[in-house]
């Protein structure tokens, strides 16, 4: 007991004085992935943080990348607490109506004014 007595303030005190340098909020990115007039479904869509519209991290080295998500049956996917910035949405996938690989790009930007985004990421042929 007197070790549990003596452990608990200094774990306290370790918590206490942490310091998180980045600003965080509470949001949420959602993306619904469309060919044309069709939704489509299976899309891995890969995030680069901190992006700009300049520094495209392209289709082919996908460990550029710093997190993915996959939308589901209905085209939709979600992603929660990006990091406050700019960023790079990157669609890749196969329409089987067509037969072929899409894929396609959109840039997000995640702010205090601009928590909530969701969107339509329009993918097409290669």
């Amino acid at each position: 007991m007197k070790k549990i007595s003596f452990l608990l303030p200094i774990c306290l005190l370790f918590l206490a004085c942490q310091k998180n340098d980045s600003p965080r909020i509470i949001n949420r990115t959602c993306v619904t992935t469309q060919h044309h007039d069709l939704i489509i479904s299976d899309i891995d869509v890969y995030v680069k943080y901190d992006a700009t519209d300049f520094n495209f991290p392209g289709w082919e080295d996908l460990a550029e990348y710093d997190t993915v998500f996959t939308t589901n049956m209905d085209g939709r996917g979600c992603i929660t607490n990006l990091p406050i910035g700019k960023h790079w949405l990157v669609g890749l996938g196969f329409d089987p109506v067509i037969n072929f690989a899409i894929k396609g790009r959109a840039f997000v930007d995640v702010s205090f004014a601009n928590p909530e985004i969701d969107m339509i990421l329009y993918v097409g042929e290669e």
